[in-house]
Parts: structure tokens; sequence; C-alpha cells
């Protein structure tokens, strides 16, 4: 015993009361676990003295058993998608809790039975290592948006702040980032957001919370009125429906009556834009176009469209969590019909706008968003490749063909101005939301 605790507390720095008391109390045990997530290297002097045949002699009873810890290198890099995973509960958030069953390898086991002779078979099966996941994440993209997030929260600070970046020909995911972020090799530490103090006086519940609001993945999980970014929709389904057509006008007064409701426009102050052109109102954001738009489609009709276009389902992005979003429905009344038109009584996730987005400029073509590309066994071969996969067409060639138009000039000469960049060609569209409370 003495030799063998001396060591210990040699070179593990551990006290030699405890181990001790451990001893003394634990007479029948011949398994005590004394430390945990050591590395090689920390072991190394331990295990040299104990293999030296003159001073270690007599160190007997230690071991060590191989376990192995997931690192995220990167730190905090991509870590809403990527998520984390713990001893205790494999994935735990993102693609780690996706693909937690691909990812988790399976233990080998060695067991032994005993024949009429007496003779003893001993048989071995191997473990087998979990599989890799190749995910569609372009580290450049994910760098520039998280770059751009932190840059803007320091000046901005923001209770989320959300950018996706997607290929709009396959629904691959490029770059998912929201704010705050946490470390992935330190999830549960929240020391970043909380003083001291307020950590002190959580109870179990706001610490919970307080998790859950930091590893909520804002792209995926939560909702929002889009506002005006929300237009495109409701031209796309009006041309489509052939209620309006490329260059036909509508007067904006400022406002809109809907009953006894007067609905303003953002130019409402100063009278209105005046008679405007459908691809005008995209680009100076007028609501009384819309919402004229939307009551020629009928409530039926523009809320058939919102479906069709994937609001108020899932995507099935390969994330978990996501959010259905609010729509009417067959309930939507004409009030309704005339706020959704300009993104207001909706809500809606960014998987659904991204992907309604990304149909309605490539032609129509609805793609169910994703951010594994392909799933590989540790030696690399490929066992399953995700691609492209089309939900449903949404629009005409011709339709799309408008609204890249319509979209390009709102950058080039509309509301959205501010994001042209020198060199290419920007299409986009502004968009601000009221909430509750409207003041």
């Amino acid at each position: 015993k003495e030799p063998t605790l001396s060591a210990l507390v040699k070179c593990f720095d551990l006290d030699r009361g405890e181990l001790e008391t451990r001893v003394a109390n634990n007479p029948d045990s011949r398994y005590q676990k004394l430390l945990k997530n050591l590395t090689s290297d920390e072991i190394e002097e331990f295990k040299t003295l104990a293999d030296d045949k003159t001073e270690g002699k007599n160190i007997e009873g230690v071991w060590f058993e191989d376990s192995y810890i997931r690192k995220y290198p990167l730190g905090t890099f991509a870590c809403d998608t990527v998520g984390f995973a713990s001893a205790n509960n494999g994935g735990e958030l993102g693609i780690e809790s996706q693909y937690d069953d691909e990812l988790t390898g399976t233990n080998g086991t060695t067991y032994s039975y005993v024949d009429e002779g007496l003779e003893v078979t001993e048989t071995q099966k191997a473990a087998v290592d979990g599989n890799n996941i190749v995910t569609t994440i372009d580290y450049n993209v994910q760098s520039v948006i998280e770059q751009c997030i932190k840059e803007y929260n320091e000046e901005k600070p923001s209770k989320n702040t959300a950018v996706v970046v997607a290929d709009p020909s396959n629904g691959e995911i490029l770059g998912m980032a929201s704010y705050p972020t946490f470390d992935l090799n330190k999830p549960r530490d929240i020391s970043g957001l909380y003083t001291d103090e307020q950590i002190a006086t959580m109870t179990d519940d706001g610490y919970k919370n307080a998790l859950y609001s930091l590893w909520t993945n804002y792209c995926v999980s939560e909702s929002y009125e889009p506002g005006s970014t929300f237009k495109p929709v409701t031209v796309a389904s009006a041309l489509e429906e052939g209620v309006v057509k490329d260059g036909d006008t509508y007067v904006c007064n400022g406002y809109e009556m809907i009953g006894p409701d007067r609905l303003k426009c953002h130019v409402y102050s100063s009278g209105g834009h005046g008679t405007l052109t459908v691809e005008q109102a995209v680009m100076n954001s007028c609501n009384p176009y819309m919402i004229h738009l939307a009551l020629e489609l009928g409530n039926a009709k523009f809320s058939e469209y919102q479906s069709l276009f994937g609001f108020g389902q899932i995507t099935g992005i390969d994330l978990p969590g996501e959010t259905t979003g609010i729509v009417y429905g067959d309930k939507m009344t004409t009030i309704d019909a005339a706020c959704n038109s300009f993104g207001q009584t909706i809500n809606v996730n960014m998987m659904q706008m991204m992907a309604s987005y990304c149909s309605i400029i490539n032609g129509g073509m609805l793609y169910q968003p994703h951010v594994v590309k392909r799933i590989e066994s540790a030696n690399g071969e490929v066992v399953k490749e995700n691609k492209a996969t089309l939900i449903r067409q949404t629009v005409t060639m011709s339709t799309s063909k408008l609204l890249r138009r319509y979209l390009k000039n709102t950058v080039e000469s509309g509301t959205a101005k501010k994001v042209a960049v020198t060199g290419y060609s920007v299409a986009g569209k502004t968009g601000t939301a009221q909430k509750s409370p409207r003041s």
C-alpha cells in the first residue's frame, strides 16, 4: 500500500489522507475511480514509475481505462449547427443530436462460457467506429457571417442576430449563425452572458432556461414576423394567379381602409407613393399595393399559396427543433390577408423564408434545406449522400424572372440601395416588422 499511495500522491497531487480513508472505508472493493479525463501526458509519469523494476516493483492495483472525449477545435464556430455531445447523453444539439446514431460507434465486448468439460471458450466482438459527417457548411462563408455578426453586435447589441446563406439550386446551407454564441467545449458555461452575481442567484430552472435560450438555433427553432421581406411571396402569388401582370399600376394614397381599420404605408405622412407599377411597389416597399393584391387573390387562394411556399409547416431541414411558425390557413379573414400581404400577423422561421426565396429566384423549385452533404464510414467510404430533394414547384419560370428583376432593381434603385456591392449583381428586399407592444 505504501509505495502505491506515495506514487499516486507524487504523480497526481492527490491528498494522502483522503486516499488512506478511501482504502480503509472500502476494504472489499477492487474498483475505486480516483480521477477522470486525464490525458496520456498526464499519466505518463506514473506509468514510467510503475514500470521501473526497482522503484516501482511494489506499485500495484492501479490501472487506467481508455475513454474518448469529443473535442471541438474551432470552439464557437458554427456552434448552433454543429451542436455538441456529452458522455452521459450523447448528441444534445444540432448535427450531433440529429445524427447521433450515425456518429456513435459500438463498444467492443468480450464474453466467455464454460462447457461441460470445464473448458473455457472466450469470444471477442470488436468495437465498431461511428461514421463521419461531412457538412454543407462552407468554412469561408461561415467565417465571414460570424465575423460580421460579431462586429454588428459590438456596435449594436441585440437579443438575436441571425444569418443563413444557402445555395438556391439545391438547398444546401453554406452558412448559418446566430448571436449570441457559446463554446462547444464548454456548452454549459454562461459566464460570458451573465455576471457572477447573477449566476449565483439563479434557481435551477433559471439556469436551465438560460442554457436553453443560449442553445436555441434562432435560424431553425424561432419564428418571427417577416415584415416586408414577405412581399415577394405576395407578388409572386398574384402574378401566378393572373390578378396582376408586369406593368400594372395601382395608386397608393398612404393607406388602405379594411373595414374600420386603417393600414398605413411607411410613407403615410407624406401622402403615399402615388401611382406605382407592381415592380415599383416591390422596389419602394408599398403596403397598399400588397393589400390590393391580397384582396384580389382572395383569402382562400392567398392562404393556399402560403402553404405552397411552405409556411405553417416544417421545411424538414436535418436539424432538431424546427418550428412551424403561425399561419391562419382556412381561418384567414380579410384583415388577416391584408396584414399578411406585407408580412405582419404571420410568423415564419428563417428556413421557410430562405427556401421560399430560393424557389422564387431559381425558377420555382422549392428544395428541402439540408446541412449534411454525406455520411462516410471511418475509412472514408460513402455510406449515404444527401442530394437535392425537390419538394414541389411554387411558381413558373416567367414569374421567377420577373421577381429576379424586381429584387435586383430594389437594390439598385429601391429601398435596399445600402446593400449594393460594387462589381456584383445583388438582388434583395428590405423588411421591418412591428411587434407587440406596437409602441
